[in-house]
């Protein structure tokens, strides 16, 4: 377990713990749905473009559906969605497909709506913050991945950039969850961090909240579809 993606899902969760109920959530870069029990939203939409990750999530949650799509061109109809998640996504993007992408998000946001994302703190998060206060009126910002923390990862993982088997045993569970409770403690701290997670709401262009509309996607599996293709 790395101690800051341990800390940066432990405030996740809580925050998505707070939004328990609303009646529509989209997680955007679903992969296999790996967010969807986090996820207690009445409908559950995931968004990706690895078709075969989509089914196997899928699979496992038959409530679910999902969109064959890049987050950085995938349309959203706008103030449609009440909770609005991407982890583990938006920073594997380019600058221009990711500012993309989160245009596309915060615009699909409803107006009480909430949106919370995952990013690198690298050259592209002033643009990005930007973008984000240029639609939202309030930004809780945390900052993960503390130096002490990545020395850990670092000593760790394999070659592959994977954790080893035994870092899931006691005594180095022990190590991450203790690295974890400073990485919560000082999540506030934007230096020398590299993770970056922001909760945004107070939508600052109001809309007529609309229902999330199917019609623009085409099924393509069980419960999986594509958008629709537009004709010149």
């Amino acid at each position: 377990m790395r101690p800051s993606k341990a800390a940066l899902w432990t405030q996740f969760h809580r925050d998505m713990l707070e939004v328990s109920g609303k009646p529509f959530g989209l997680d955007a870069g679903a992969a296999d749905l790996k967010c969807y029990p986090l996820f207690s939203t009445e409908t559950y939409w995931g968004i990706d473009i690895g078709r075969e990750s989509l089914e196997r999530g899928l699979g496992r949650y038959p409530d679910a559906k999902a969109i064959l799509a890049d987050l950085s061109t995938v349309p959203v109809p706008a103030n449609s969605v009440d909770v609005c998640v991407s982890t583990n996504t938006l920073f594997q993007l380019d600058v221009e497909p990711r500012l993309s992408a989160i245009r596309t998000l915060c615009q699909a946001v409803k107006p009480d709506g909430i949106m919370m994302i995952e990013l690198n703190n690298d050259e592209a998060i002033e643009q990005t913050l930007k973008l984000l206060q240029d639609n939202f009126s309030q930004l809780d910002i945390s900052y993960f991945g503390n130096k002490l923390s990545r020395l850990y990862e670092k000593i760790l993982q394999r070659s592959d950039g994977k954790m080893p088997g035994y870092a899931g045993s006691r005594p180095f569970l022990a190590i991450s969850w203790i690295l974890s409770r400073l990485e919560i403690a000082g999540r506030k701290t934007s230096t020398v961090r590299n993770q970056i997670y922001i909760k945004a709401q107070g939508k600052i262009a109001q809309g007529k909240p609309v229902l999330f509309d199917a019609k623009l996607y085409e099924p393509i599996g069980d419960r999986l579809y594509e958008p629709k293709q537009t004709t010149q």
